[in-house]
């Protein structure tokens, strides 16, 4: 096994253990379980000779990210009950937003998890926040982007139906996501002339709305 991946268990056994001294339990096995099926079939069906860089897709580094994201949301959770913990552990915290690892089509495998865990532990002002740093830290190789799976779709000033502007997508038009709000994601699209619009994307046209369980 990878020698981060192993380092990375061990440190997700530390907290679980810390959290269940609480009688706090997490469900790690209930994650691992959603967060295996999700590993397997990035490494399984995506086309690594398209995209190039075969190790980006493999089950090795999707594993080490994602546990990353779990590691990082478990101490912080740690932080939000005040439960103490080991130094080491206070400065485990990995830095992964630099990486573009924007996932929501992805998280379809592992959203249901981030929702029970979410509603379980936060009050109901702090659950979107949870469930969304769970989404938008999870893995997702950088260069793959999300198309429009629609005809056509307009761009909004912000995420709410009534700020529609005149600017639209079409089909096969390549996003990056950069936030998540009331069904909206907030998109950074690169014009053909090389110039960057940054506006809100409504989910349903990338087919990547986070459905409420």
């Amino acid at each position: 096994m990878d020698n981060t991946i192993k380092h990375n268990s061990t440190i997700i056994d530390k907290l679980s253990k810390i959290l269940l001294k609480k009688n706090i339990d997490i469900f790690q096995e209930e994650w691992e379980g959603e967060v295996n099926k999700k590993c397997e079939w990035v490494s399984n069906n995506i086309d690594v000779y398209r995209f190039g860089q075969e190790d980006k897709f493999s089950y090795p580094l999707c594993l080490r990210r994602e546990q990353n994201s779990f590691i990082n949301e478990l101490i912080l959770f740690i932080y939000h009950n005040k439960i103490p913990v080991n130094i080491k552990l206070q400065k485990y915290i990995t830095k992964i937003p630099e990486q573009k690892q924007y996932n929501i089509y992805f998280n379809l495998l592992t959203e249901k998890y981030a929702s029970k865990f979410c509603n379980t532990f936060y009050t109901s002002t702090d659950i979107n926040d949870c469930i969304n740093r769970f989404l938008l830290t999870q893995y997702q190789p950088e260069e793959y982007g999300f198309k429009l799976t629609v005809d056509k779709s307009y761009l909004y000033d912000s995420p709410n139906l009534k700020n529609k502007t005149k600017i639209y997508l079409i089909r096969e038009d390549k996003v990056e996501l950069l936030n998540y709000k009331n069904d909206f994601y907030e998109i950074e699209y690169t014009t053909e002339k090389n110039r960057k619009i940054k506006k809100w994307l409504h989910c349903s046209a990338i087919d990547a709305c986070i459905l409420n369980y």
